[in-house]
């Protein structure tokens, strides 16, 4: 049995492509819903009939913005958030441990993320599903941070270090009902479009989106253009002046071309309106994940263009040079923070020689 457990729609596309991939019989689909993206939207793209199983958990995260691990409360109000965020972890873990009990023991495990700060009950699930073998399915440009995360653990070590101190009952306690476990496993097979470096015993297995290619040849073109945005300000990736200074000059590259703003579903409205009714951007939103709108719907765009997108690789990887990808380059004293991360996007593009032109 293949079990996949999974936190977004896009993520559900990636599973489809390693079920046809990797031959996987008897697969499980686990759905954990975060809040970000309906249960709709996902049922818009599970075809039930190619499942052994599919299962939807509740595990939507409220207070997200409060990190009481960086920041200890400073008044009655934030300790009585600190108490519910403690409670509501230790009802989600007692919800994933259920889960994991209920699998048994399966031949491989998916995940759909493995980070290890922000998705850690995906590293907890890898340490209690007893499985086989573990793949890692693309998670955008995180997938190449989750490289370079590996990278690190494997340098660090897996050793004992020394005896640890003794803890605390209350300490004990927390760690049971509430922490997550998010010590590495020891190894995990990526699948990804990316070119990337891992260190033993990782691997890399390239997913070549074969697939999904097959369905894409049915897709008319039209002649727009398609903009896929990125919550870059909500990320702190820009401030506000260089983002729209750069959506300028996007608006000008396509000046008397008819552009659509494809939003992103963690962008502010503030940032979609402004891309209308500023910049003169037509809107269009889709229920599904852009690169399967565009290769099981019935056209496709003459041009796609981003900043660093993923969806601008997956492109590549899937109609190759019979569409006109471009990636507007932003420059890294623009940017806020993850600066050698951005570049190296860029970088793959023109190293790998993809059919994408960086537009500087």
């Amino acid at each position: 049995m293949t079990v996949f457990v999974i936190e977004s729609p896009f993520q559900v596309m990636n599973a489809i492509e390693a079920v046809h991939h990797f031959k996987f019989k008897d697969n499980v689909l686990i759905v954990l819903l975060s809040g970000l993206f309906s249960k709709e939207s996902y049922e818009r793209i599970i075809d039930k009939k190619q499942w052994k199983e599919v299962r939807y958990i509740p595990f939507r995260y409220k207070l997200t913005n409060s990190d009481f691990g960086l920041h200890p409360p400073k008044n009655v109000y934030e300790r009585m958030q600190e108490l519910y965020l403690t409670l509501d972890r230790s009802v989600k873990k007692k919800v994933i441990n259920n889960m994991c009990r209920s699998l048994g023991r399966v031949d491989n495990l998916v995940l759909g993320s493995y980070r290890r700060y922000y998705d850690i009950h995906m590293r907890h699930i890898a340490n209690n599903v007893d499985h086989n073998r573990l793949f890692l399915i693309d998670v955008g440009t995180d997938t190449l941070e989750i490289g370079r995360q590996r990278i690190e653990e494997h340098n660090a070590g897996s050793g004992v270090l020394g005896d640890e101190p003794a803890k605390s009952l209350k300490s004990m306690l927390r760690d049971k009902l509430v922490e997550w476990d998010g010590t590495g496993v020891d190894s995990l097979t990526f699948f990804t479009s990316y070119d990337f470096e891992v260190s033993d015993p990782d691997r890399v297995i390239k997913n070549d989106y074969r697939y999904f290619k097959s369905l894409a040849d049915r897709a008319a073109v039209s002649d727009c253009v398609w903009f896929i945005a990125q919550p870059l300000v909500e990320q702190e990736y820009l401030t506000h002046e260089v983002y729209v200074r750069y959506l300028a000059k996007v608006k000008q590259y396509f000046s008397g071309r008819p552009v659509f703003y494809i939003p992103h579903p963690r962008e502010s409205g503030r940032y979609i309106d402004l891309a209308r009714d500023e910049f003169g951007f037509e809107t269009k939103r889709f229920d599904v994940p852009v690169e399967y709108a565009v290769t099981v719907g019935g056209s496709r765009p003459q041009c796609i263009a981003s900043f660093f997108s993923s969806a601008l690789e997956n492109f590549a990887v899937i109609f190759g040079n019979r569409i006109d990808i471009k990636a507007f380059y932003l420059h890294v004293s623009d940017l806020l923070k993850n600066h050698e991360s951005v570049d190296e996007v860029y970088s793959l593009y023109v190293s790998k020689g993809m059919d994408i032109e960086v537009v500087s």
